[in-house]
């Protein structure tokens, strides 16, 4: 499938551009876990993968529960068995089918998105990488602990990144040390105001297996093209038994309280606990029956008072959500498109906060600029199975806004050299020196997520 028109093509790019359109190719391969595990480990360091190995599919099971948790996870002393309550299953059929999703790759971690406003520090960054650099410079950038996403994009500035740290002397010094060692200085756009973060989107399947986003099938719609979407969420699941369950209900989940056997069960975290709590939340909870046990047990600490500093954060608004964190690019959702413009600063406000309410925008905000080599302000992400699908959906987002001639560029993601959640709390060490694995086994706490 050949790149829209309105995207400027990298020269060298075009090849891999058509690979991931074509194919719908993931980044994402992910390792084997074990009994209990947690998430895959997922695209890393080096250079990008193409596709999960087996394909990912989502069965009515695996459908429902991404859809409805992707948020509001409930914390409590066994929280997949509230699951299971909600979705009308077994607590063990819950456990496996995450296991599932995290063997070949589609899940990234369980647990909570921290506010990178009250976690910590964060920027977006970017290279213009000579193309017989791109793998070696990638490489080099994603070995950093404090980098987080690692993306190649289809632009003259081919290399995006994310850093993520306590503070922002850090990412400075983080970007320091990238430029010292490559020689090629990135440019950091640090967010002013976001309208609209979210990449909890709610997904369907086609009739051929394709895992695809609700957007899209508007955009189907539009075209005069049916989607053939399965339903999303059945009647009935089945249990254990084969029976026929009770649908799912949206019930608020059992929140079960651990018992207090002593009086030190009900002290709170020390500073060093909760820096070490925090540090393993950023990986993702474990996949077993009582994973704030297991936190626990790793910091030297009682489950009620894990599970209340965790009600806590979340209170306060430390987490932007809490529950599955999926891989899109692994799952088939690789037509990713960032649409950047340049709005004039007295309106880029009122603007934003119109486009973030538009089907199909996943992610909006406003950015500082670099002049002179980076004009553009505002950005959208559109996520996709299909490039011209989300290519359609940019068109019809500027013409309603009249927007065709401010100046815009489209940029497609070819390759996720690296994803996994933010760091905010990294001590300074290269993400290289940490052994690749399922990220969130108690004994493996550092693999990719």
């Amino acid at each position: 499938m050949t790149p829209p028109t309105m995207a400027r093509q990298h020269p060298g790019r075009r090849r891999e551009a058509e690979a991931e359109a074509g194919a719908g190719a993931g980044a994402g391969a992910g390792a084997g876990a074990g009994a209990g595990a947690g998430a895959g480990a997922g695209a890393g360091a080096g250079a990008g993968t193409r596709a999960c190995v087996p394909p990912v599919t989502l069965d009515a099971l695996a459908l429902g529960l991404v859809n409805r948790y992707q948020r509001d996870m409930p914390v409590c002393v066994r929280p997949y068995f509230a699951m299971a309550h909600t979705l009308g299953c077994t607590e063990a059929e819950v456990l496996k089918t995450l296991d599932g999703l995290a063997r070949c790759g589609g899940l990234s971690r369980i647990g909570p998105v921290f506010d990178h406003r009250k976690a910590g520090a964060s920027t977006l960054a970017a290279m213009a990488v000579p193309a017989h650099r791109l793998d070696e410079v990638a490489r080099h950038v994603g070995s950093h602990a404090e980098v987080n996403h690692n993306y190649e994009r289809d632009h003259e500035w081919n290399l995006w990144f994310v850093v993520t740290a306590p503070d922002h002397d850090t990412i400075d010094e983080v970007l320091k040390r990238i430029e010292r060692s490559t020689g090629v200085r990135p440019i950091s756009l640090p967010m002013i105001e976001p309208y609209h973060i979210d990449l909890g989107f709610r997904l369907a399947v086609t009739s051929d297996g394709a895992i695809i986003i609700d957007a899209e099938q508007r955009a189907r719609a539009a075209a005069g093209r049916p989607s053939h979407c399965a339903t999303l969420l059945p009647a009935g699941l089945a249990g254990p038994d084969g029976a026929a369950t009770a649908p799912a209900t949206g019930r608020t989940a059992i929140a079960q309280r651990p018992r207090k056997s002593t009086a030190a069960a009900s002290l709170p975290l020390s500073d060093s606990q909760r820096l070490q709590l925090r540090r393993l939340l950023e990986h993702g909870l474990p996949l077993r029956p009582r994973p704030y046990e297991t936190l626990a047990r790793q910091i030297g600490a009682h489950e009620a008072a894990v599970l209340e500093q965790v009600q806590a954060w979340q209170r306060n608004g430390l987490f932007r959500r809490h529950g599955v964190v999926l891989r899109h690019h692994a799952l088939g959702i690789s037509a990713n498109l960032m649409l950047v413009m340049d709005i004039d600063d007295a309106s880029v406000g009122d603007l934003g906060s119109r486009l973030a309410g538009e089907p199909g925008i996943t992610l909006c905000y406003r950015r500082e600029r670099h002049p002179p080599q980076w004009r553009y302000n505002l950005y959208c992400m559109i996520h996709g199975h299909d490039r011209r699908a989300v290519a359609m959906l940019a068109g019809q987002l500027l013409a309603r806004h009249g927007l065709e001639n401010r100046p815009h560029q489209f940029l497609f993601s070819l390759r996720a050299f690296k994803q996994r959640g933010g760091c905010y709390t990294a001590r300074h060490a290269p993400a290289s020196s940490m052994p690749p694995g399922p990220v969130n086994h108690p004994e493996n706490r550092h693999g990719r997520d």
